[in-house]
């Protein structure tokens, strides 16, 4: 099957203004980002866009290709049985998606990668062949590892993330020049073996509930820093993701549901 394009291109590539317009809580529809599906330039199911709420495009979103496979199958191919596996084009390259049942879809994130210029990182490489180094902000000397899952993301561990000014951390971190392209930032606290808490502070987006890519990379450095097994849950303030790294030559594997919540109309006239 066949995507048409039938978005204006006014819309595919919308200015930095109708982003945050439509992203508003209060005078938008309210999201962290906008996710386009268009036709694919290299013959996948499809391509993915999408736009951070501050109006940046970002290299891919684990948690909306979920949302993006379950509209397509549902609302497009309205559940033919031979597109219940995807290829979805996305900037950080070739994701396929399955609905393993109506509820969960298992995605093949892609292998991590280390190299600090593939993050893009300034972070030299350090324990166990991570990119890694402190930072200090206000005082208080933060431990940094990072990783790229095709977007970068930087993991810190506390056993007090609640107690942690997420937004002061997380701005300062994802603007600081050891980030040529910015970067999301994690906080991790290991529960145990098979379970971590994470919350958020998405690139170009701010404090939010979940991040799918950041979920993955969180599963990839536990493991080789020796904290978790290959299977891990990852306890989000918008759910759980159960995140699968067999060895570390193989692809990660993120599963997760996605659920339809509304349609509706949407008037430009006001916004462009």
């Amino acid at each position: 099957m066949e995507l048409k394009k039938e978005l204006p291109e006014y819309l595919i590539s919308p200015g930095e203004h109708l982003v945050k317009t439509l992203c508003d809580r209060k005078f938008g529809i309210g999201a962290d980002g906008i996710i386009f599906a268009l036709p694919s330039s290299n013959k996948s199911d499809l391509r993915m866009k999408i736009l951070n709420s501050d109006g940046s495009e970002a290299e891919m979103c684990g948690n909306g290709v979920r949302c993006l496979a379950k509209f397509v199958i549902e609302k497009i191919y309205k559940h033919n049985s031979l597109t219940s596996h995807l290829k979805i084009e996305t900037l950080a390259g070739l994701i396929t998606a399955e609905f393993e049942t109506s509820e969960y879809i298992t995605v093949d994130m892609g292998a991590p990668s280390f190299s600090p210029s593939a993050i893009p990182t300034e972070l030299p490489i350090g324990k166990l062949g991570l990119a890694n180094g402190t930072i200090d902000i206000n005082g208080i000397e933060f431990e940094l590892y990072s990783v790229s899952m095709g977007n970068p993301h930087v993991i810190i561990y506390s056993n007090e993330i609640a107690n942690l000014n997420i937004n002061k951390i997380g701005s300062t971190i994802e603007n600081h020049s050891l980030f040529p392209e910015k970067t999301n930032v994690h906080f991790a606290h290991i529960l145990d073996r098979s379970n971590i808490e994470v919350l958020t502070w998405e690139r170009g987006c701010g404090q939010t509930y979940a991040c799918g890519t950041g979920a993955c990379a969180t599963a990839v450095v536990s493991y080789k820093l020796g904290l978790c097994g290959n299977d891990v849950q990852i306890k989000l303030k918008g759910g759980n993701l159960f995140i699968r790294w067999p060895n570390e030559g193989s692809s990660v594997l993120m599963k997760g549901t996605a659920c339809f919540v509304y349609e509706g109309c949407l008037n430009l006239d006001n916004i462009i």
